[in-house]
């Protein structure tokens, strides 16, 4: 089943935004040029990502309770090791696929439960796909291009391990995104 595309979108407004997302460090290093190249939002800071909640509140609606009902939260939530090794697309869409997503479906659902008027990717879509995104094209030969970019790129280098430690609320104003706060998962 081909599932639609569940990535932060550019923002072509000057309209503030947030997103509750996990960075995953050890792939930027392997694909940060490809993003830079081919992702609008690693173009505007994002780093290398898998998105818990987006849309998030409009940061200026981000008070101290807010912040301390997140903090509450994720202190609630075990921290987890994660794997990427699939390379996946969605229409328009290239990326890593973790091999267990649902720790991250588990994640995302406990915060639509939390915060039901901001449900995941506006209610756009029945299914959430946790994903790390590489590339967008609206052209399918282009996209395929990229996809052999990438099969080369991290030839041998899969799968690419991480442990899931915190959540960062980001937040994009002006055009750039950057950190806010980093929320710290329980122990395991």
């Amino acid at each position: 089943m081909s599932v639609p595309d569940h990535n932060i979108k550019p923002s072509h407004e000057s309209r503030p935004q947030s997103a509750l997302v996990v960075l995953v460090p050890e792939a930027e290093d392997l694909i940060g040029s490809l993003r830079m190249s081919h992702d609008p939002v690693a173009e505007r800071g994002m780093p290398a990502h898998i998105t818990i909640l987006y849309p998030f509140k409009d940061p200026c609606r981000i008070d101290d309770a807010v912040l301390a009902e997140l903090a509450s939260y994720f202190e609630s939530r075990d921290s987890f090791v994660f794997t990427l090794s699939e390379i996946a697309r969605f229409p328009g869409v290239l990326y890593l696929a973790p091999d267990d997503d649902s720790p991250f479906v588990e994640l995302t659902g406990g915060l639509a439960g939390l915060y039901p008027e901001l449900p995941p990717y506006g209610g756009a879509y029945a299914e959430v796909k946790p994903h790390l995104t590489v590339a967008h094209a609206d052209e399918d030969s282009v996209l395929e291009r990229i996809t052999a970019d990438l099969k080369v790129v991290v030839e041998g280098r899969l799968p690419i391990e991480s442990r899931l430690t915190e959540v960062w609320l980001v937040e994009e104003r002006k055009g750039r995104w950057e950190k806010r706060v980093a929320f710290q998962l329980g122990k395991e």
